[in-house]
């Protein structure tokens, strides 16, 4: 087993991973915000799925080789999420009321980087 130095070494690099991945996530919530939105075209999707690639990655956070490539890792997790989402999607089939209401409400694009701010929090911070 490793002394109490290495040890305090190794939790110490963790935590610089745990800020490193937070600090990505919030630098980069808009681009992430963009692509999620892009594969889904629904705001309230692109939410949820930018929420699952947090928590995934938070997860999965050891497993990041290069910290240089975070940025890279994070839009590969959320393509996958999305990508889930999509086949979730075509599993369900959606009720006419449900295709109603999407096409009833308003295209809210501009008014979307400032709601991420209100309502976006990261898995590990509730």
């Amino acid at each position: 087993m490793g002394s109490h130095a290495e040890m305090k070494k190794v939790s110490m690099g963790q935590a610089g991973v745990e800020t490193d991945v937070y600090d990505a996530i919030m630098e980069h919530r808009e681009t992430l915000l963009n692509i999620a939105y892009s594969y889904l075209r629904n705001r309230h999707d692109a939410l949820e799925a930018l929420q699952e690639m947090t928590c995934r990655a938070w997860v999965k956070r050891s497993t990041l080789k290069d910290g240089r490539a975070l940025k890279a890792w994070l839009i590969r997790i959320l393509i996958y999420v999305c990508i889930d989402e999509q086949r979730r999607r075509k599993r369900a089939v959606p009720t006419v009321d449900e295709q109603l209401e999407e096409i009833s409400q308003p295209h809210e694009h501009s008014k979307r980087s400032t709601t991420i701010r209100s309502t976006w929090v990261p898995c590990w911070k509730r």
